[in-house]
């Protein structure tokens, strides 16, 4: 099903078009997309506007400025890690308390 609803996409360059479609798949979700300068290309879904986030003003903004610097702290060095090819799981606590799992 997933394959069928990304075949149109023409080799994934249209990263809003992509969380689009992820998102009517899987309308729970929440898709942040960012480029290798770690700027959003796309941020949609409830769990940012939940957190007071505005996925349209985001656009093109860096991630470390969006993000409280204490969050950036904690979590900039496994952005940085996924971007240069490491995998790796991280449990941590949003800033309004509540758990999170990035993998």
């Amino acid at each position: 099903m997933l394959a069928n609803g990304l075949s149109d996409l023409a080799g994934l360059g249209d990263a809003p078009k992509l969380a689009e479609t992820l998102l009517s798949l899987m309308p729970e979700a929440s898709v942040l997309i960012i480029d290798t300068e770690l700027r959003v290309v796309a941020m949609r879904g409830q769990i940012f506007e939940r957190h007071g986030y505005d996925g349209s003003a985001a656009v093109g903004l860096n991630l470390h400025d969006i993000i409280p610097a204490t969050a950036w702290e904690r979590a900039g060095a496994h952005w940085r890690a996924a971007l240069a090819g490491e995998s790796r799981t991280v449990d941590m606590e949003s800033a309004d308390g509540q758990n999170s799992r990035a993998t």
